[in-house]
């Protein structure tokens, strides 16, 4: 109620309508947060609605402005069947900015691509990095284990390497 106090007194804030998108979103009222995300002008936001409704191509239309280099651009790509475009789009996030999810994806992608050694390395770094950022080592491991993304992997030494 005090965001959309808010928004009369500071009529068409995009601030005010990108806060009501979120709380709507958080709510599970997608319809609602894609009408306030698009009052607010909130593009990213409104390709994250489109890849949760399934529509990838649409999110990669309002990811076309995003300037930096981000894994859920990348996210919408592979689930478009772009992999290699998902790659162009991991390999520019800069290291600093790198997380368990971004290396995740990559993994993601290796597999894909039938690329052990791109699969296993990046697999391997997200188990890490899901470690630092807190997560719990054992749990990243199984279910990088049982991630049916990686079933061709399954018996690949460098896959085993990776889930031990």
């Amino acid at each position: 109620a005090s965001l959309e106090e808010a928004d009369k007194l500071n009529a068409n804030n995009s601030t005010v309508w990108h806060n009501m998108g979120v709380c709507y979103l958080y709510n599970n009222m997608r319809n609602k947060a894609a009408d306030a995300f698009a009052k607010a002008g909130s593009n990213y936001a409104l390709g994250i609605i489109a890849i949760q409704k399934g529509n990838y191509s649409d999110a990669i239309s309002k990811f076309s402005n995003v300037n930096e280099a981000r894994a859920n651009v990348a996210l919408a790509y592979l689930l478009n069947k772009q992999p290699e475009e998902a790659k162009k789009i991991l390999e520019k996030i800069t290291p600093d900015n790198q997380n368990a999810y971004s290396y995740y994806l990559m993994a993601i992608v290796g597999a894909r691509l039938n690329n052990a050694e791109l699969m296993s390395s990046n697999l391997t770094r997200s188990i890490q990095k899901a470690k630092e950022e807190g997560g719990d080592l054992n749990t990243a491991k199984k279910y990088a284990a049982e991630d049916l993304e990686f079933r061709a992997f399954f018996d690949n030494p460098l896959f085993q390497a990776a889930v031990k």
